[in-house]
């Protein structure tokens, strides 16, 4: 099973440089993994631009046709969700586990799907 499917909260973050690429992975605050120099869309799948798609909790593949099909479905529950328009440091992403964030951006019309 996975570490995240044990009947716990668990607070997870990933960063992602768009000049560089370079992508960290953190759980709880203690890094697990990091990539350099990726490109976006191989992380995660989505347009980095306004229209694009950030998919949580999904795990995409090509088809051999060519089409990119969900072949995985994470069961899970997302209590806060925070996005910055900057890539946290490792200090400031332990500071982060469990705290409330601080100076909040309330956005109308947010959709969820």
């Amino acid at each position: 099973g996975s570490m995240w499917s044990d009947g716990h909260w668990h607070h997870l973050v990933a960063t992602l440089s768009y000049t560089t690429g370079d992508s960290a992975y953190y759980v709880n605050g203690t890094l697990i993994h990091t990539l350099p120099g990726v490109r976006v869309n191989d992380v995660f799948r989505t347009v980095p631009r306004a229209g694009g798609e950030l998919l949580l909790g999904v795990g995409m593949e090509t088809a051999g046709d060519g089409t990119t099909v969900v072949n995985q479905l994470a069961s899970m529950l997302v209590d806060d969700l925070r996005f910055h328009n900057r890539v946290l440091t490792p200090d400031e992403v332990a500071e982060g586990v469990w705290q409330s964030p601080q100076d909040t951006m309330m956005v109308d019309n947010l959709v969820l799907h």
